[in-house]
């Protein structure tokens, strides 16, 4: 195989890889997964503004409820994934509350105990209503959450943290403040691929730098050519977004 094909086949094997990477536990992808129930009197299905696919859920009433009868053993997949977005361009709030165990529907919100998100890869404090997604429709934002932070339960308040090895999640549910949330793409993930796939850009984005970087790696190198390499690479990702 010449370096060429070569380097674009390793670009590809990337992008193949950072795909099924992400398979971990589904709960929703354009339809609720085999095995999780929700709850339709929380939610409708939004076909219009999707993260990926060919649907979303859309709150209308306030929640978006996922539960298992069975319970789902996360193991090492303790970081709960969605991407979020609003219908309007008005912001709303979004927590998480997590039912497991003896433990019912337990709030993750900066109260007594701090506890935070990941928003877009990007640490943030929880305040009394969790955290607060940004007003562009046509932003969709990573949120991501530890499930193993302490937090209190009950009255009065006990600390009590969620074990993964031993503790079956009954109910997954997002609380929003009003009901322009929309979630897409949710699943439960392992502490390793929240903290790598952070960082690694979407895998169609890998595609198409391999196909900038094509007929530019045919060419013969020279040093004169530098900056119009990069010229025709940034002009070839602006005219594919």
């Amino acid at each position: 195989m010449a370096p060429t094909q070569a380097f674009v086949a390793l670009l590809v094997a990337v992008a193949m890889g950072a795909a099924q990477a992400q398979a971990s536990i589904i709960l929703f992808d354009d339809t609720v997964a085999s095995g999780t129930t929700s709850l339709p009197w929380y939610e409708t299905t939004e076909t219009t503004i999707v993260h990926s696919g060919t649907a979303a859920l859309s709150a209308s009433n306030g929640q978006f409820v996922f539960t298992n009868s069975s319970g789902w053993n996360v193991g090492n997949d303790y970081w709960l994934e969605a991407w979020v977005n609003t219908s309007t361009s008005t912001m709303s709030s979004v927590y998480l509350k997590l039912s497991y165990a003896a433990q019912t529907a337990i709030s993750f919100l900066n109260r007594n105990v701090p506890t935070s998100y990941w928003l877009d890869g990007v640490k943030v404090a929880s305040g009394t209503r969790g955290v607060t997604t940004d007003s562009d429709t046509h932003t969709w934002q990573l949120l991501r959450i530890d499930l193993t932070q302490i937090t209190y339960t009950s009255w009065p308040y006990q600390l009590h943290q969620f074990d993964p090895a031993t503790d079956l999640v009954t109910e997954v549910a997002f609380v929003a403040s009003i009901s322009n949330l929309l979630l897409d793409d949710v699943r439960l993930v392992s502490s390793d691929e929240a903290t790598v796939w952070s960082n690694v850009p979407e895998p169609a984005s890998i595609v198409v730098l391999a196909l900038c970087l094509l007929p530019v790696l045919k060419r013969r190198p020279h040093p004169n050519r530098v900056p119009s390499i990069c010229r025709r690479i940034v002009h070839c990702k602006e005219n594919t977004i």
